[in-house]
Parts: C-alpha cells; structure tokens; sequence
C-alpha cells in the first residue's frame, strides 16, 4: 500500500479557477453586507493560497531544507478559520438583524482588539481614548438597539457588550464543519502545534528518518488536504453567492471544484500509517524471534 499522493496539482488547479474571479487589485463590486464581506473573505483566501503554493517545495530536487512545511500547517489553519468566519456571515440567509448583529459585535471586538494593542505599544491614553471610545460607542449603541441582540438572555447580552468575543452563535455550530468534528478537531490541533512552536511542531528537517504519523511529509499530505478542501468550500459558496460575477467560470471548473470540497484522502492515509506500524512489528518481531532461535 502506497502513501497517498499529495495533490498539489488539483490545488494549484483550484487557484487558477480562483483567479479567473479575484477581486484582488480591483474595483469592489459588492452591493450588500453579505457581498462585502465574503467579497473580502475571498480576496483573503486567495493571497493565503498565493503563499502556500510559493512554499510548496520541488520533490525532485529534493532541497531538504528549503521545506517550510510549519508555514504550509499555519496556512492551512488560516484557511480552516477563514472557512468559518465565511459561513458564520456569508454563509446561510439571515434575517437583517442576526447579520447586523454578527457584524457589530465583530466590530465590538475589533475595537476591544485595537485597545489592547494600542496599550501594549504604549501609545498615549489620550490616543487611545480617542481612537476606541468612537468606534466603541458606535458597536455598543447598535447592538443596544438591535432586535436579535434584546432577544438575547440579559447576562449574555452583558458579556457581549464587554467585546471579548468576536462571534456568537445562538445554535450548534456542528452542521458548518468542512469534516467529522473530530477529523477538523484533530487537524486544527496538529497545526496549533506548529504555530506555537511546541515539540510537535519542531522537526528536523529529514524525510526519511522519522517514522511518526506526523512526520514532514505527512504534514504536508494532510496540511494540502486541509487546505485543498476549505478553499474549495469557500470557492464553491462564492460562485454560488456571486454567481453574476463568476459566469467565467465554466461548469467543467465547477464540477472540479464541488468535487474537491466533498472529496478527501484523510481516510486512506490513516489506513496507510496504521497498516505500515502494524507491518513495522510483524517484522520487528520476526527478526526478534529468528536471533532468538
């Protein structure tokens, strides 16, 4: 049984249909909240994309330490959150109150963001207070007024309005996951790890010495896998969402595009890594027995 392929051609094909749409460098053609922002969301994912394709190394020249596979993990991540925060606005059809209050409560925590940056670069508080206290206002005295926000339990209200929190669903957020939570779980937790630069994201940089599930080049199998199959998802709502803007878009590239969103080789990698340790002992205890004999 063979490592499944890392597909870096069906990503590099799911960008060149990206950008035949890119709203990158031009105009702004949104006409609605819901158009501006995934019209900004989609412009996001297509520079985090420009950069993962520039990181994805040459096997075949097999430059070993030229493979930034940490920075193609924190990408992937990148694009598991921009995933979220697109369906979280763009997504489903809300009432024009749930979709304002969405928008200024992310506004809310912007502005509670600024501060503590401001603070910690040890800007003046008459600077901050400047800059904060307007935009401050200006969120909290819209929610205030928002029907969807009064409808709220008051003690969730009380905690909203402190702007620590960027989004707040009022539902389970299960049926949005790009795979079983638990597969998105686990692969959000391996590319924390890198991230953070904890020991499971610090590796030598040696391809064939580490036998771990999670060695160099797995994590670039499973960081395309992840990568390949959110930006599809974003890809497919946007031309969905803009279908007049994406009429370029031929429905052979759709087809392609549905396809990579639904498709994923995560379970046959997993059945690759179990059956090669399960292989590795079945040998190692063959040699054991045969130098005991």
């Amino acid at each position: 049984m063979e490592h499944p392929k890392i597909r870096i051609k069906e990503f590099k094909k799911l960008h060149n249909i990206a950008l035949k749409i890119s709203p990158v460098g031009k105009r702004p053609t949104f006409t609605t909240t819901r158009t501006y922002f995934a019209e900004q969301i989609f412009e996001k994912a297509l520079l985090i994309a420009n950069s993962y394709i520039r990181l994805i190394p040459d096997f075949d020249k097999r430059d070993d330490h030229q493979c930034d596979f940490s920075t193609m993990a924190t990408l992937s991540r990148n694009l598991i959150e921009l995933n979220h925060v697109y369906n979280y606005l763009c997504k489903d059809r809300l009432s024009k109150d749930e979709l304002e209050f969405r928008v200024y409560l992310m506004g809310l925590h912007r502005s509670h963001e600024t501060k503590n940056v401001l603070q910690k670069l040890s800007f003046s508080k008459d600077y901050i207070k400047e800059m904060f206290n307007i935009s401050n206002m200006v969120c909290q005295s819209v929610l205030k007024k928002n029907s969807y926000f009064n409808c709220l339990d008051k003690r969730i209200q009380k905690e909203l309005l402190k702007g620590k929190k960027a989004f707040y669903r009022n539902e389970p957020y299960h049926k949005h996951l790009l795979y079983e939570q638990g597969v998105e779980s686990g692969l959000y937790k391996l590319f924390s790890n890198h991230i953070h630069s904890f020991q499971l994201g610090i590796q030598a940089q040696f391809f064939d010495r580490n036998t771990s599930p999670f060695n160099l080049i797995s994590l670039c199998f499973l960081s395309t896998e992840a990568a390949i199959t959110c930006y599809a998802w974003l890809l497919r709502s946007y031309i969905a969402l803009r279908w007049k803007r994406c009429k370029n878009v031929s429905d052979d590239e759709k087809s392609f595009v549905k396809h990579c969103s639904e498709k994923t080789q995560i379970k046959e990698w997993i059945e690759f890594q179990e059956k090669e340790f399960f292989s590795d002992r079945i040998r190692l205890k063959d040699m054991l027995t045969t130098v005991a004999d």
